[in-house]
């Protein structure tokens, strides 16, 4: 994998996450998807934790918007991902047959490039500015 790659991966993590982050908190605050902790937009507690997590096996998944949902620190890191309960998390949010098609494109193929890497970083960037815009709206002074 080259720098160039890596580097273009990892700029479009940080858009595709803070997407998340602000979709699920609304720039509030929301329960973590795996124990329901109430966690806040912009705080160290707010991750966007990965059912299947973003390791090669499971890289086709890595930026799906249905595997990726806020989380607490807790849950995404002392808990190695809280799979257990971060599934019924998902089929809470979503339904079972959300989460069938999940589990059913756990193996393919990351069709991932630095070109898709650098179309999927711009659209969300767009979305999370978007949501910026919508749920922390600039105070005039």
């Amino acid at each position: 994998m080259s720098s160039n790659f890596t580097k273009a991966r990892h700029s479009l993590k940080t858009d595709f996450n803070k997407f998340i982050r602000l979709r699920d908190t609304r720039g509030q605050s929301c329960q973590c998807i795996s124990c329901g902790k109430r966690v806040s937009y912009g705080t160290k507690d707010c991750q966007a934790g990965h059912y299947y997590p973003g390791i090669s096996i499971y890289r086709a998944l890595e930026f799906s918007e249905i595997n990726v949902n806020v989380q607490c620190f807790k849950g995404d890191y002392e808990f190695q991902g809280n799979q257990f309960n971060y599934e019924k998390g998902l089929i809470k949010k979503y339904v079972k047959s959300v989460i069938d098609k999940l589990v059913l494109q756990a193996h393919n193929k990351s069709k991932l490039d630095i070109a898709l890497c650098m179309i999927l970083k711009k659209q969300y960037k767009e979305k999370w500015q978007e949501l910026e815009r919508k749920y922390l709206p600039k105070f005039k002074l």
